[in-house]
């Protein structure tokens, strides 16, 4: 069993892997390039230090006319204007239509490097007469954004009514896209650049606010130090901060790569500690117990039948509740902590994001209970807010 679980591991690796890829390809459909003068890249990132959370996508000379009023002069500006204005409100229409499986993603930072590649051919030496077989030598150039971050596009009136555009951040992490880099690198090279990835990540300098762009051009020469180990072709023309886009793509999980290829490392013993033996194993998922009476109870926040029948499901090794957003996700997991506090247990709450931790930890203070919870120190974290310590990124019950 757990030689198919590290199987198993390994499949879903390669598949995450494969649609990652995918992904990216799947944004140039609806991509929409924002050249610098109508975009500033260090104000969207620098949160609300400038006292504004969105920043203004600078459409001035469309903004400003109506199309009759449009003086001669600025008739050129406007057209190129408004139809980057089109390819904005386009993404901005199929996100609002199919918001459960797509994203809006703020792509920045594209790299372009030379892949040598060698293909079979035949070549014919002049001066001996003779045909031999050769393998010439093609170049394959490929180009990316290094750095992601989801965003949303809303629209506000200005004063004379008029629609103008802003992006909003709406995961205060940046992501770091190197998973097209493995092939290039080999295994132990990519390994060593996402053991440093995440150091940047734990220690919050990928987190908003970002006011300084020099993180981003120091990863790029993390990379470049690894690139040129291998058959790769660059220069400093190959990376560019100037360079982004906004673009419609499918959800998807940009840490589940990282987690897997972690796992996939364990050995068969370790792996077979962990709930992750649900994947291969159906023992223990079916257990279903009876919801408490009101009398045993101890939801302190509102809460519905659906919500309250998560409690007949903790049993199992392992349970999975999910539901789009604004379903009370956060609120359903405060009540089973202290429903499960209150009845005697111990209880470990972690997560991947630091912010879902402050979500929960702010409702729980609400309760003003002494003693309710209490922090562990992870000293690789990062600081997620105000009255967290640097350290936290779980705590116990």
């Amino acid at each position: 069993m757990e030689q198919n679980l590290a199987n198993f591991i390994k499949y879903c690796l390669g598949y995450v892997k494969l649609t990652r890829e995918r992904t990216v390809a799947a944004q140039q459909k609806y991509s929409v390039e924002l050249p610098k003068e109508h975009f500033g890249l260090i104000g969207l990132l620098n949160g609300d230090t400038d006292g504004s959370t969105g920043e203004l996508i600078n459409l001035e000379t469309f903004y400003s006319y109506d199309p009759k009023e449009v003086p001669k002069a600025k008739k050129d500006q406007y057209e190129k204007e408004k139809e980057l204005a089109n390819k904005i409100e386009d993404i901005y229409n199929k996100y609002r239509n199919d918001q459960f499986t797509k994203q809006i993603v703020f792509n920045f930072g594209y790299f372009e490097i030379e892949i040598p590649i060698e293909a079979n051919g035949d070549t014919i030496d002049l001066e001996n007469e003779e045909t031999e077989e050769v393998a010439p030598v093609k170049t394959k150039i490929d180009r990316y954004p290094l750095f992601a971050l989801p965003v949303r596009i809303e629209k506000e009136k200005s004063k004379g009514g008029m629609d103008k555009y802003f992006i909003y951040a709406v995961d205060p992490e940046i992501q770091v896209n190197i998973g097209m880099l493995e092939s290039i690198l080999g295994e132990d090279l990519y390994f060593q650049l996402l053991e440093g990835m995440g150091k940047y990540e734990m220690d919050g300098r990928l987190s908003l606010p970002i006011t300084d762009l020099e993180i981003f051009k120091e990863i790029w020469h993390e990379i470049k130090s690894k690139l040129r180990l291998k058959e790769a072709n660059f220069d400093e023309k190959s990376f560019s901060l100037e360079e982004i886009k906004i673009a419609l793509s499918p959800k998807a999980n940009y840490f589940l790569a990282e987690d897997l290829a972690k796992l996939a490392q364990l050995p068969e013993e370790e792996l077979a500690k962990t709930a992750l033996t649900s994947w291969a194993d159906d023992e223990g998922l079916n257990i279903e117990g009876d919801t408490p009476h009101e009398k045993e109870l101890y939801f302190p926040f509102l809460y519905d039948k659906y919500q309250l029948s998560t409690l007949s499901i903790l049993g199992n090794k392992a349970a999975i509740i999910q539901g789009p957003p604004g379903t009370g996700k956060s609120e359903t997991i405060s009540n089973i902590l202290c429903h499960l506090a209150a009845t005697g247990n111990r209880v470990l709450f972690v997560s991947q994001k630091a912010q879902a931790l402050k979500v929960v930890k702010d409702k729980l203070k609400k309760l003003d209970v002494k003693y309710l919870y209490g922090y562990l120190p992870n000293p690789n974290s990062a600081q997620i807010g105000e009255g967290y310590p640097k350290s936290w990124t779980h705590f116990l019950f």
